[in-house]
């Protein structure tokens, strides 16, 4: 269960029990004889509050909520914007030249490749590690832009249901 509906039920929680001491006072009240035009004002001032409350907790509920999402759509944004669409741009751009591989600088990259997704970061760091030096870096380079493009779509499939 999410943090988020634990607060929440917490405080259904304390609503609940704060009803219970609200009828037991009420109880104890009529036992002793106290006044019912007296009483009439405090069970009027329990209800409002209690319904006050509920909407208190619905509302913060709702509001993490949305503040929850708003992470969420931050970090896909910054791992597309940071790390796959200039990945996915830079192995676009690669080439063969004369025997030798020519890559665009992963200096834009290699900062953000924390960002990667688990199945991405080891056949991504192999591909910056071989860069020029690996004869079978057309083959790596393979596999990290299938790896890309699904993970885009996953993340872009996110995006949307977030929205």
């Amino acid at each position: 269960m999410s943090r988020d509906w634990k607060g929440f039920l917490k405080s259904l929680l304390f609503i609940f029990f704060g009803a219970i001491f609200g009828t037991i006072t009420t109880v104890i009240y009529l036992a002793v004889d106290v006044d019912l035009s007296q009483f009439d004002g405090l069970q009027i001032l329990t209800a409002v509050l209690i319904v006050i409350t509920i909407w208190y907790a619905d509302s913060t509920h709702r509001m993490l909520e949305e503040q929850r999402k708003s992470r969420q759509k931050a970090e896909i944004e910054k791992q597309l914007e940071m790390l796959y669409y200039p990945l996915k741009d830079n192995l676009h751009n690669s080439y063969k030249r004369e025997n030798s591989t020519m890559m665009q600088p992963f200096d834009k990259i290699i900062p953000f490749q924390s960002l990667a997704s688990d199945r991405l970061k080891e056949p991504l760091n192999d591909l910056i590690e071989s860069r020029n030096n690996s004869p079978d870096f057309f083959h790596l380079k393979e596999g990290v832009e299938n790896k890309v493009k699904e993970d885009i779509e996953n993340l872009n499939s996110k995006l949307n249901k977030i929205n």
